[in-house]
């Protein structure tokens, strides 16, 4: 994932040892601007997710599945960007930005906007652990893009069978 590079907060925190409530409630109360990156070695082997933050509020989400190079953004990157907190293996790095660097990249990947969420509701989302259901519709997912893909480049859409 590209993103400016901002100044680093943190690298390589060990997910086991990060409790996404604090480090969100954190987060709102000193009105962080920038994103973290969580990198872990999840069901379809690694696995990255990157969550924006405009003071304190997260305004972005990614998630991509690196084995299969598929990607997914907004709120259903934000819902396995929270199973991902509970993976067994991984790690957390926290980046800041100014506020035109966000505002520059909400604008120009405005495809991963995530609706303001209070923290409340973020924890609601939280799950207790890890899922696999994610990663296993990212694989079918990845699979049935790449088949419209190939099948694309080849001229075969549209063909008739009659």
């Amino acid at each position: 994932m590209e993103f400016p590079a901002g100044e680093k907060i943190e690298e390589g925190l060990n997910i086991n040892k990060v409790n996404p409530e604090e480090l969100f409630k954190s987060f709102m109360d000193s009105e962080f601007s920038g994103y973290i990156v969580l990198t872990i070695y999840g069901y379809a082997g690694i696995e990255e997710g990157l969550l924006l933050f405009q003071k304190g509020i997260i305004v972005g989400a990614l998630f991509s599945y690196d084995t299969s190079n598929h990607s997914i953004e907004g709120e259903e990157a934000l819902v396995r960007i929270l199973n991902a907190f509970k993976a067994k293996y991984g790690v957390l790095d926290i980046n800041s930005l100014s506020k035109q660097q966000v505002e520059l990249t909400i604008t120009f990947k405005d495809v991963m906007k995530v609706k303001g969420y209070q923290l409340k509701d973020l924890a609601k989302l939280i799950p207790k652990a890890y899922s696999t259901q994610y990663s296993e519709k990212g694989i079918k997912e990845s699979d049935e893009k790449s088949r419209y893909d190939i099948m694309k480049k080849m001229g075969l859409l549209g063909i008739d069978k009659g």
